[in-house]
């Protein structure tokens, strides 16, 4: 899934809450639902297969979309073009997972796939140790 769709996707889904509100029903469990149905993704699934290629192709995985949900983070148009041009400039360096650090979250990013693993809020960073990365940039 492109950043644009997941972009537009996003936007769509506060208009899409309201009507399918049901009494009783959790809001984020309800947020998700809407977010499967928006995307067309199977439980169980990656958001969609990774591509490799241009950055501009960053991909979700479907952890970090669910991560994204939990933790209501969203990110602008501008935002999104600044992190796949930060994974750009790490595979230009060589690196195969990065950290991308924005001013409202951390994003941890298979290079060569172009995939957002997962991402976290600043408030989750605090004592975190990453893992597995090779490199990062800080936007």
């Amino acid at each position: 899934m492109s950043v644009g769709k997941v972009h537009s996707s996003l936007t769509n889904i506060s208009e899409n809450l309201k009507p399918k509100v049901s009494v009783g029903e959790s809001q984020p469990h309800v947020f998700k639902r809407v977010l499967e149905e928006s995307l067309k993704i199977k439980k169980g699934s990656v958001s969609d297969k990774p591509q490799t290629g241009v950055s501009k192709n960053l991909k979700f995985s479907r952890h970090a979309i669910d991560r994204m949900f939990q933790r209501g983070l969203s990110f602008s148009s501008e935002m999104l073009s600044r992190i796949s041009d930060a994974v750009s400039k790490a595979k230009s360096k060589g690196s195969k997972e990065t950290l991308v650090l924005t001013d409202q979250a951390a994003l941890v990013v298979s290079v060569k796939d172009n995939t957002v693993v997962t991402v976290m809020d600043k408030a989750m960073l605090k004592e975190n140790v990453f893992t597995n990365i090779d490199s990062t940039v800080i936007l």
